[in-house]
Formats: C-alpha cells, structure tokens, sequence
C-alpha cells in the first residue's frame, strides 16, 4: 500500500444492555435495571486505553447520552471523541429514509447540546445502514460513517456499496469530502473473517490463539486497524439471562468477559509492534482530508 503510516482507532458503541439485540426482542423493560451497573465497562475500557495512551472515539445514542451526561462529558475533557449512534438502538431496516432523516437530525442535535461540541461521525445500529441513507449522513453535515461490515454474522449489515468510493487505506473509503470506514476483518481461505473486536474477539475462547496469528498477520501487511466493543462485554457485573433467552444468546452475553481486557491489551501490543499510530475517527479524517486522500488501490 502507498500510504506509509500506519492508524489503529478504539471504538465503543455507547448503548445501555437492555440495547443488546437479544435482550430488546424480549420486549421495552427487558433487563433494563441492569443498564447503570452494566455501565462501569465504559469506564473500565476508557481507562484502559488511557493506561496506554489511546483515545477513544465514543458512538454514543442519544438515549444514552440523556441519562450520562455528565460521564460522558468528563471523557470529553479527557480526550474521548464522541460521534452519533443514533436516536435509538433501532435498526435502519426497520425505518424509511424521512423517519432517518428526522431521528438523525434530532439525535445529532441532542448530543452536541448534551456534550458542547460538534459530532461529525455516525455508526448504525447492527452496522445496518444502507447507501440511500449514507447519502442522508453526506447531506447532514457529517465527515464520516463507521458501519461497513464487509462480512457475514447479521440479518442486518452488509449493504453497503463503496464502488462508486476511492480507496485510501485499508478499509478506508473516500468520495469527496466524506469517508467510509469499515470494520477490519482478514481473508482466510477465502472468506472474510471479524478481527475487529465485539463478541468475534471475547468469544473466540480456545481459537484466541489462531485469531491473534490473524490480527499479527493483518497488522504487518495492512494499514487501518479498527476495533470496538460493548459497555457490557467489560463489566465487573454480571450480565442477566433472562429465562427466556436461547441458550446461544446466553453464551454470548457471558461467555468470554474474565479474559476480554488480556485480549484488547495483546491488541494493542501487536499494533504497537507493528508501528500503528493510535488515533480517533475525527482526527484520521482530518489527516486524509489534508493529503487529499490518495487512492492506494482499486475500490472494493
């Protein structure tokens, strides 16, 4: 690749637990008691990128925002990004393009007037945007979108389209003045597999090790690392299971979370190793903007 420097972007999607996709299909009140004491992940993680000097670049909804407020202000001031999530935790598919719009609009302005500063960035809920409705973000004002996920695992991403996008780094679209980031995965055998963070790196259990050769791996040959994750997934607290939950749901909202932190910090290690300059979402585009975004491959 052209590009010489290398960027790695922590990424957290700020939703509350009864927010998870299992648990909201259980109905409104599900588990919602255990939103504030599920909450201290936030914090758990941003420590621990701070211990290694990293900021994070927070997706936060707006819902969320309301009742964090003064939380998620105080990780401003130490450095933290914040960019939108949504009004909502609801996926696009289940919204026509003005009801977007309209929520887009109203959740943009909640979190600048929660916050005191601009947001520029968006990631849908369940990566379940569309084209039709990133041109809406375009249109908004926004710099840029997280929600590429350029492999199988969700009724609800994969629909982005970036062939009519340069590519400028690895997972790094541009078209103008607004840019596309997805989320890193590595071709195995054919397929492409999540290295990228969530439940694909805290479930990986016995097969850590064959997933880290993978992000070793990634990390000599590529250019942009992008990882993320859950307030939940690092909680001292235990999630709740309710009874009605499919036994694969409860596997995934408890299996993994003892080791998750060892995990992120033999990330960093290796992006450490490999000469990743550690750096948020705002930032990055602005470095690209700056260097005009040169393509260093055809688009994909």
């Amino acid at each position: 690749m052209s590009e010489s420097k290398k960027y790695a972007v922590f990424t957290i999607d700020v939703e509350a637990f009864s927010d998870t996709g299992c648990i909201s299909a259980l109905g409104k009140n599900a588990c919602s008691d255990a939103d504030s004491c599920l909450m201290d992940g936030l914090e758990r993680y941003l420590s621990l990128l701070e211990w290694h000097g990293i900021r994070s670049t927070m997706f936060a909804l707006a819902s969320t925002a309301k009742k964090l407020g003064d939380k998620l202000r105080e990780y401003v001031r130490r450095g933290h990004e914040p960019a939108l999530h949504g009004l909502n935790h609801t996926s696009l598919d289940s919204m026509d393009n003005e009801r977007f719009r309209e929520e887009t609009v109203a959740a943009k302005a909640l979190l600048e007037k929660e916050l005191g500063t601009d947001i520029n960035g968006y990631r849908a809920p369940f990566f379940s945007l569309d084209n039709e409705k990133l041109e809406i973000l375009n249109e908004l004002g926004f710099s840029y979108d997280s929600s590429r996920m350029a492999y199988p695992g969700s009724d609800h991403n994969g629909k982005l389209d970036v062939s009519g996008f340069d590519k400028v780094l690895c997972e790094a679209y541009r078209r103008g003045d607004f840019f596309e980031y997805g989320i890193s995965h590595k071709k195995f055998f054919g397929m492409n597999v999540p290295i990228s963070g969530g439940g694909y790196i805290r479930l990986s259990g016995p097969g850590w090790g064959a997933v880290r050769s993978m992000i070793e791996s990634y990390a000599k040959t590529e250019d942009l690392y992008i990882f993320y994750l859950h307030p939940f997934e690092l909680s001292q607290n235990t999630p709740p299971c309710p009874r009605e939950l499919a036994a694969h749901d409860k596997y995934y909202l408890r299996h993994g979370l003892r080791d998750y932190c060892a995990k992120i910090e033999a990330i960093i290690d290796i992006l450490k190793r490999h000469g990743f300059e550690f750096i948020t979402f705002d930032a990055l585009t602005r470095i690209l903007k700056q260097k005009g975004g040169t393509p260093c491959g055809s688009s994909s």
